[in-house]
């Protein structure tokens, strides 16, 4: 951190408050639970200030997402879209480890966080999820399972999936288009300076 600090302070070189910025940079504690609980401190005004927008709003909606660490442990993360004025903004609510991925375990995850933080299930009005059996099965399957307990809360398919699916039955002379067209976005996208001259050259 300290030779952060130091890049920091050369930024106002020339100016007279310089000696006052460097002063108050010295006399920072840098130890490392020093900087630790800085973080945490950091993580839990982030975490409580997207919680208490997510509990101020009449309707949200949800979505979720599953992963495996490195680890090999199943990682569940919900996502809270919040209406912010015009615009709609999607805050990582929390990210759940699963010790199995059945629709009971994971509803039951997800119920759990938002009893412990006191969230409100009526206020959710859509829950976007992908199309794996345990969460798309109306018996024993997340879907079947939330909209028992909530059925007011519209369950969806999630575009990105469906999307996914629908690829797999592209006609190959349509494949072979779209496999272009994916190298180029991952190439242009691959670095800043590509990005800029394909952004040159559209202006062209």
């Amino acid at each position: 951190m300290k030779p952060v600090h130091e890049s920091f302070v050369e930024i106002f070189e020339g100016e007279v408050f310089q000696k006052t910025v460097r002063d108050a940079i010295t006399g920072f504690a840098l130890s490392n639970n020093m900087i630790t609980r800085r973080i945490e401190s950091m993580g839990k005004d982030l975490r409580e200030q997207i919680y208490e927008g997510f509990c101020s709003l009449p309707y949200t909606a949800l979505a979720k997402d599953k992963s495996t660490d490195i680890t090999l442990e199943a990682q569940l993360l919900v996502y809270g879209k919040l209406a912010c004025g015009c615009r709609i903004e999607e805050e990582l609510l929390c990210c759940l480890t699963l010790h199995s991925t059945t629709g009971h375990d994971v509803f039951s995850a997800v119920n759990t966080f938002f009893t412990e933080n006191q969230f409100d299930w009526g206020r959710v009005v859509e829950y976007c999820i992908d199309g794996a059996p345990s969460m798309m099965g109306r018996n024993n399957g997340f879907r079947g399972i939330l909209q028992r307990k909530f059925p007011h809360i519209h369950v969806r398919h999630s575009i990105v999936h469906r999307e996914a699916l629908a690829s797999k039955e592209l006609s190959s002379v349509f494949n072979e288009v779209m496999q272009v067209v994916i190298k180029v976005v991952h190439f242009v996208k691959s670095r800043d300076f590509n990005c800029r001259l394909f952004k040159g050259s559209l202006h062209h």
